[in-house]
């Protein structure tokens, strides 16, 4: 095409725009029942969708999939990230009653975020009300590849430990935790549960195909005793110590995913390099090789629950500093 068509082109839509706003007519309406709409703007526009206790923008969607070439259900074939957005729940009616009758799964939804905890909110007892029913998610989800959380998971002062939604096609889990949050990590994940104590059952976590975890510490450590002045170097050690607990206790439970082959820790050194001075008797590499040998270690365990040969049970432990992760997932909506 020629740039003088090119021209008359772009004058013959801004025509048709500008007479239909002359007529007192919807510009939306005119922009999301024409080609030109749906060949550049709507990707964009509905690439990423947010959704909440408060927020339904699949209101008016039939599991029919009714709605035509422009409709509704057209334009969220096109959603390819699910924003998970905190509130708490209306008092009265839900903008999610009877989702299970009425909505269909967003069939090219590669990703889902789910945002922190305010942490500002509190909640009076009971199980964190500030996201939708996991088994919502589930549903509109269900196709996902890659999961995002972030710390703190859970709002304040909210009883029971509830684990991330399960989506089994998950491949790539992303995990942003503050240091003085990560060991909520343990209860968000879950683990493989088995063994005389379960009855004998095999309790298995959420996403079970889970293939490869990036977990970004950041922030610092802060000792909570710390403006005491009879804090002692023992008490140092002793919290120093609990957190190094609380990693491994973090990696065995990844650990116990028989699926996972490669375990991704970022911005890491500068968390162990608190804990080396904390604790005193441990250097960081000695804390690195600690942290891997329990990840072998509950991946062999998990290789024989399974009944899976030892050597299939083959994981690598990654250490890379916070610009590699920035790089690596800059790309994702906030």
């Amino acid at each position: 095409m020629s740039s003088a068509s090119k021209v008359a082109h772009t004058k013959d839509i801004l025509h048709i725009i500008f007479s239909h706003l002359s007529d007192n007519k919807d510009l939306p309406s005119l922009l999301r029942t024409s080609p030109l709409f749906f060949g550049l703007i709507a990707q964009k526009l509905y690439r990423s969708l947010p959704i909440s206790n408060v927020l339904n923008p699949l209101l008016g969607v039939d599991a029919g999939g009714r709605g035509g070439p422009y409709g509704k259900t057209k334009l969220l074939e096109l959603v390819q990230t699910v924003i998970v957005e905190r509130a708490p729940l209306p008092v009265g009616h839900s903008v999610w009653a009877n989702w299970y009758k009425r909505i269909p799964p967003l069939p090219a939804v590669e990703t889902v975020i789910i945002h922190p905890a305010d942490k500002t909110a509190r909640q009076q007892g009971g199980a964190d009300k500030t996201l939708p029913n996991d088994a919502l998610i589930e549903r509109l989800c269900r196709d996902a590849s890659r999961l995002h959380l972030s710390t703190p998971f859970y709002t304040a002062r909210a009883k029971g430990f509830q684990s991330m939604p399960s989506l089994p096609c998950v491949k790539t889990l992303v995990v942003m935790a503050h240091a003085g949050e990560f060991t909520e990590v343990k209860y968000v994940v879950g683990k493989l549960t088995y063994g005389p104590w379960n009855h004998g059952r095999k309790e298995y976590p959420p996403c079970l195909n889970i293939k490869a975890v990036h977990i970004l510490l950041w922030g610092d450590l802060v000792n909570p005793g710390a403006g005491f002045l009879w804090l002692t170097g023992s008490t140092n050690e002793l919290l120093g110590n609990k957190i190094l607990h609380d990693l491994c206790e973090i990696v065995e439970n990844f650990g116990t995913r028989f699926s996972i082959n490669e375990l991704w820790l970022y911005n890491a050194d500068t968390i162990l390099e608190r804990l080396s001075e904390w604790t005193k008797s441990r250097k960081v590499d000695d804390i690195k090789a600690k942290v891997e040998i329990k990840f072998a270690e509950e991946m062999k365990t998990s290789a024989e629950v399974w009944g899976m040969p030892e050597e299939a049970a083959k994981a690598q432990v990654f250490w890379r500093t916070g610009h590699e992760f920035l790089e690596a997932f800059c790309d994702m909506p906030a």
